[in-house]
C-alpha cells in the first residue's frame, strides 16, 4: 500500500477532519482515506450535480428562512447511534 505525506494542513481543517472522524468511528487516516475515495469515484459532472443539488436546497431553506447548522446536521445524522 502507497503512503503519502501532506504538508500545510491549516490547524482548523485538522481539527474538524479529527472530529468527523471520531464521530463516524474511525481514525483520522481511515477518514481521510474514505473522503478521498468518494471523491475519487465521482466524475466531474455527478460533483457538479451534486453541488448544484446542494447549493438549490440551501438556497430554497434561505428563501424559507431554515437555517440547519453542521452540527446540527451531525446531531440528526448520529442520532442514536452508538
Amino acid at each position: 500500500m502507497a503512503s503519502i505525506t501532506i504538508k500545510g494542513i491549516p490547524e482548523d481543517l485538522h481539527q474538524r477532519l479529527k472530529e468527523q472522524a471520531q464521530e463516524n468511528g474511525r481514525s483520522l487516516n481511515q477518514e481521510i482515506i474514505n473522503r478521498l475515495r468518494m471523491q475519487a469515484s465521482r466524475s466531474p459532472r455527478e460533483q457538479a450535480a451534486i453541488q448544484a443539488r446542494i447549493d438549490e436546497h440551501l438556497r430554497q431553506q434561505a428563501e424559507a428562512g431554515i437555517w440547519i447548522t453542521e452540527e446540527e446536521i451531525n446531531r440528526f445524522k448520529h442520532e442514536g447511534r452508538p
